[in-house]
């Protein structure tokens, strides 16, 4: 099997993880803006990026409650040049409101 070929799997692979919409939908949503992303692999030749300031791409920030936690998701299209590859990357981010303050105090001690 090629590298490509390699790659194209595991790609689809990816692909196949899938949550229910439902699940997500429960929950009010603040779409976020974002500059720029890029998504590299550590032991392969694979990194997407996408387009600076891309109007295509979808960020968005949900509380839930129940497990006390911020969920971040990302969805866009991207491109490997090393690859010549493009397809939709899709992130969901979750973590512990108490980050927040984390956040919050790196902010307040911006010179």
């Amino acid at each position: 099997m090629s590298r490509r070929e390699k790659l194209l799997k595991l790609l689809e692979c990816l692909q196949s993880v899938r949550i229910d919409k439902e699940y997500f939908l429960k929950y009010p949503e603040a779409i976020l803006s974002l500059n720029y992303v890029m998504a590299r692999f550590v032991t392969h030749e694979l990194g997407f990026k996408i387009k600076q300031d891309d109007p295509k791409v979808f960020f968005s920030a949900k509380y839930i409650p129940e497990e006390n936690q911020i969920a971040i998701h990302l969805r866009t299209p991207v491109k490997d040049e090393w690859n010549n590859l493009h397809d939709f990357l899709d992130i969901d981010i979750y973590f512990p409101r108490a980050e927040l303050d984390k956040i919050k105090e790196l902010l307040k001690n911006e010179t």
